[in-house]
């Protein structure tokens, strides 16, 4: 689907008193009255309204890094570090439960590999290098298993891509990003622990699919791209995450796009194959009710019998490893 993407802490400068302005001593607190000023200076008080008010003081432009002093910083990291760093680029935002499943796996238990994986982000955060969102699933309460990690434009830099205006995502991408990469990471987690060969897994903009069609060149956007390897069977699977926020005739519309880059066979002719499209709803309501979208389409446009599988967040990885065995 479509999608709408951190630096050192800034020092602000906090605007310092004169030392010519008298000084008020603040009211003693439990007394219940103010104390007389010791200065018989007379002090101007201004006052003004809402719509007169002066814009803030801009702050100063932070000074930008150094290539010497990138270098030193990624010189201080280790593997484990820059693979955190090479997620939050893949993934673009990833929580501390997806990262520990794709990086803290070797500790004795889930509290000690959280509890590093803390550290180091902490760590990488501190470095300028990753940036946690304003706002947490779960809201405040949630605590550090609720943050929201992204890689800043600084970690952008230190990995050779460009540096990115930074601006807090909207709910929906932010959201949808999220579900993309629960159903990633879960995968990744199952496959390790099924012993399946997970040989590719791609996101955004990596699995998108350019071809030709009688009106021009499209471009299909699935949100992952999965190849399994088993025992005795592979499997490919093009995902889609849905989060009930689009209508069923839009689904249906998708779901015409990727008939026709089926029937392009570019897919197939580069691959040898055309993956399986698996539709992973937001509940059961919306599975049933694109079943019969798709059992309709099928029956108007010969779509192959086995080209569309829909499913729900809850059986979508025994979904996925399932097809290998």
């Amino acid at each position: 689907m479509n999608q709408p993407q951190n630096h050192d802490p800034v020092p602000i400068d906090q605007p310092i008193a004169s030392s010519s302005q008298s000084q008020t001593p603040a009211p003693t607190a439990g007394s219940g009255r103010l104390t007389r000023p010791t200065s018989l200076t007379r002090t101007k008080i201004t006052t003004t309204s809402p719509t007169s008010q002066e814009p803030p003081p801009r702050l100063k432009p932070k000074r930008r890094i150094s290539q010497a002093r990138l270098y030193e910083i990624r010189q201080q990291l280790g593997t484990r570090d820059l693979a955190v760093l090479e997620s939050l680029r893949t993934w673009k935002l990833l929580k501390i439960e997806h990262l520990r499943r794709l990086h803290f796996v070797q500790h004795a238990t889930k509290d000690t590999a959280l509890r590093v994986a803390r550290r180091v982000l902490s760590r990488l955060e501190d470095t300028g290098l990753i940036r946690r969102l304003e706002r947490k699933i779960g809201g405040v309460r949630a605590g550090s298993s609720g943050s929201i990690f992204c890689l800043s434009p600084l970690g952008h830099r230190l990995l050779g891509g460009q540096t990115k205006y930074w601006r807090e995502p909207s709910k929906m991408y932010g959201d949808h990003t999220l579900a993309i990469a629960e159903l990633g990471s879960l995968a990744i987690d199952a496959a390790r622990t099924a012993q399946v060969d997970l040989a590719e897994i791609s996101t955004e903009p990596n699995v998108w699919r350019a071809y030709s069609s009688p009106t021009g060149t499209k471009t299909l956007k699935p949100d992952l791209l999965i190849r399994l390897a088993g025992p005795k069977f592979e499997a490919s699977w093009f995902i889609e995450v849905d989060l009930g926020t689009e209508s069923t005739p839009t689904l249906r519309k998708r779901c015409q796009i990727y008939l026709d880059h089926y029937q392009s066979d570019e897919e197939q002719d580069q691959h040898g194959y055309y993956p399986s499209v698996l539709w992973v709803m937001h509940s059961e309501d919306r599975k049933d009710a694109l079943t019969e979208t798709i059992e309709r389409l099928h029956h108007t446009h010969s779509t192959p019998p086995n080209l569309f599988h829909v499913t729900t967040n809850n059986h979508a990885i025994d979904r996925i490893i399932d097809s290998v065995r």
